[in-house]
């Protein structure tokens, strides 16, 4: 009987149209918006990259096909050595963190590690390596922020510290990246890994989305140097002592540590707050009790007491570096209203970045998923969408007003993740066709680095 691959195996998900018409279909609007924009963008003299709405370059050399064949088939043997351990999350965890090192080796030495920190001359590193003393570079980061480089004036003063601490204990810029891919990867996956296993219950199935989530492209791709890899990690962490703490003062205390490094990386900090408030808010509507919100407001409360202490200290005003910041990311107002197109091009950036950095095999189960869940588990149907939700607000305001969200809006990843994980589960997926999303989501990875250049 003649029977095709997929049915030979028995595919749950996988089938025809998502492992070939989809991605098909998904490149060939990628293609056309690029076309349609750039075509635009040239009549009203705006300039727009030729890879938009990705943020780099087009860049592959013949060179680089036997060792990007040769990751790949590493990654088979990690894979086969992972299903044979029963899913070992240790073994995971090293695991993505050694394919994160040698997926950004694609680009070479220079380019995949120590530009990453000290390329273009507009890094938080080259701010960082003019510190004489940290102290006074936060007493004085009000008067200078406008003066610094790019990076640096967006973020509060944290963001170049953390650099700094990493340059005079590693010195040299591949070594600095390497040391961010080593703290991110190991405590994102570990937090991620017990969040799975909470809300999931089956350490296994928890392992192997543990192992996806690290397998994304955004994550393979972005955690290699990147700060919004050490935010998403404290994000993550935030999330697992705010929901998932036996003990009320590990919340509070994991919480408070989390949210204060957090904020003093990034003014989004406010993403994860409100994200708490919104899920606490759907809580109180269901059971009817406000009570709910004073772990909440507890933490923030020993937030601002903590900014009130520097301010005192340090004489360093949070809230008016904020003002320097957003002012000068728009200078001229909001971009709505100063430039409406460049507004309206960017947020449809935004959007497709996160997309093309998930991928097309993960966006079509995801869109299952969520009406899956949506009809039979609300719980994580709301988890995910009150995350979705809140980012398109951000990128409504003007967050994000160059689109560049797969590298600083990474931290959605895990929320997409969420519906996926019930789906996968409850669809009691094999483990060749477990395999073969692995494979999929992985090979994209390669694929992108491969034949691009990304920007930082």
């Amino acid at each position: 009987m003649h029977v095709t691959i997929f049915k030979y195996f028995k595919f749950k998900i996988l089938n025809f149209k998502v492992i070939i018409l989809y991605p098909i279909i998904f490149g060939l609007i990628i293609i056309g918006l690029n076309l349609l924009f750039r075509r635009i963008s040239a009549i009203l003299n705006f300039p727009i990259t030729e890879v938009w709405p990705l943020h780099g370059v087009l860049y592959y050399q013949r060179s680089k096909l036997l060792y990007t064949l040769i990751i790949f088939l590493i990654f088979l043997i990690l894979c086969f050595i992972i299903i044979k351990s029963n899913y070992n999350i240790i073994l995971i965890i090293f695991s993505g963190l050694l394919l994160i090192l040698l997926s950004n080796g694609i680009q070479g030495i220079q380019l995949g590690y120590e530009w990453t920190i000290s390329g273009y001359g507009n890094q938080l590193y080259h701010d960082a390596i003019e510190i004489d003393n940290p102290f006074v570079f936060i007493s004085n980061f009000e008067k200078i922020q406008t003066r610094l480089r790019l990076h640096s004036i967006t973020h509060p003063p944290g963001a170049v510290l953390f650099f700094y601490v990493l340059s005079k204990i590693f010195i040299h810029p591949i070594l600095i990246s390497i040391a961010v891919c080593f703290i991110s990867t190991i405590f994102s996956g570990f937090f991620f890994n017990q969040i799975m296993c909470q809300e999931f219950k089956i350490k296994e199935h928890a392992n192997y989305i543990t192992f996806l989530f690290l397998l994304v492209p955004a994550i393979q791709i972005y955690f290699l140097a990147n700060l919004y890899a050490i935010i998403i990690t404290l994000f993550l962490s935030m999330l697992y002592f705010y929901y998932y703490s036996s003990r009320k003062i590990v919340k509070i205390v994991g919480c408070s540590i989390s949210l204060i490094l957090v904020s003093f990386l990034t003014f989004l900090f406010v993403f994860i707050v409100f994200y708490l408030f919104l899920r606490d808010s759907y809580s109180i509507k269901k059971k009817k009790n406000w009570k709910i919100l004073i772990d909440l407001l507890t933490i923030n409360l020993i937030l601002l007491s903590f900014y009130i202490l520097l301010y005192l200290i340090f004489s360093f005003n949070y809230f008016n570096s904020f003002i320097i910041a957003s002012t000068s990311e728009n200078p001229g107002g909001f971009s709505f209203i100063v430039n409406p197109y460049g507004y309206f091009i960017n947020r449809v950036k935004g959007i497709l970045d996160i997309i093309i950095f998930f991928g097309p095999f993960l966006l079509v189960i995801f869109i299952k998923a969520m009406r899956f869940s949506k009809n039979n588990y609300v719980e994580i149907y709301v988890k995910s969408i009150l995350a979705i939700a809140l980012l398109i607000f951000f990128l409504l305001i003007g967050v994000y007003r160059y689109g560049e969200t797969a590298r600083s809006a990474i931290f959605i990843y895990p929320f997409l993740l969420f519906p996926i994980s019930c789906y996968l589960l409850n669809k009691k997926s094999g483990e060749i066709e477990k395999f073969t999303l692995l494979n999929l989501v992985f090979g994209q990875t390669l694929l992108m680095q491969f034949l691009f250049v990304f920007f930082w």
